[in-house]
């Protein structure tokens, strides 16, 4: 029995399928690296009601480059680059939309999808909303390599590539990140 192909090759044969002609390639890597997209967006703190949008858009963006996608990267640093080039996009976009109308958006709250019972897992729902709330507040620069790093797990010298900056570059945000999420949560626990 054979190993399956890594990720690197099963893209790959994706994206010369695609350029083959094989439109169906196109949905397989859709299919693949939708929910991970989503994901991203949302931990680099657009609102939820967003994501899909913003998922949608991301892959048309793929669609648009993909002809031009030469393989210096894998395609999943090229791709986590567009998303990241797209969420800025919209945030962009957001804070000119409330400089027009002079309002801000606020996302409606999350309500509990269920009873909770427990004391523990309480505490550690509003620990996690505290860390949430924490990493939406950091500036986008420290927010993308916390998100990235920590939320994503990929490693420093990767996400440097998908971000455009020098390795050095990427630890020096990460620990200024770090230092600013310990103080945002020690402020909260006062």
């Amino acid at each position: 029995m054979s190993e399956p192909p890594c990720a690197t090759e099963r893209d790959q044969g994706w994206i010369d399928q695609f350029h083959a002609g094989d439109s169906s390639a196109f949905d397989a890597l859709i299919n693949h690296y939708g929910p991970w997209v989503a994901r991203i967006i949302r931990r680099l703190g657009i609102p939820a009601s967003d994501v899909p949008d913003l998922t949608q858009e991301t892959f048309a963006d793929v669609l648009n480059g993909l002809p031009s996608f030469r393989g210096d990267a894998s395609f999943k640093t090229w791709l986590a680059r567009i998303t990241i080039r797209r969420v800025r996009k919209h945030r962009r976009w957001r804070w000119v939309r409330r400089l027009w109308l002079g309002t801000l958006s606020v996302e409606p709250a999350q309500t509990a999808d269920g009873v909770v019972d427990s004391e523990s897992l309480l505490l550690e729902r509003e620990r996690a909303a505290l860390l949430r709330d924490a990493v939406a507040r950091l500036p986008d620069m420290y927010r993308e390599v916390i998100v990235l790093r920590y939320f994503e797990e990929i490693d420093v010298a990767e996400m440097a590539k998908m971000l455009h900056i020098s390795r050095a570059t990427a630890d020096m945000r990460l620990s200024r990140g770090r230092e600013m999420l310990r103080k945002y949560l020690a402020l909260e626990n006062e």
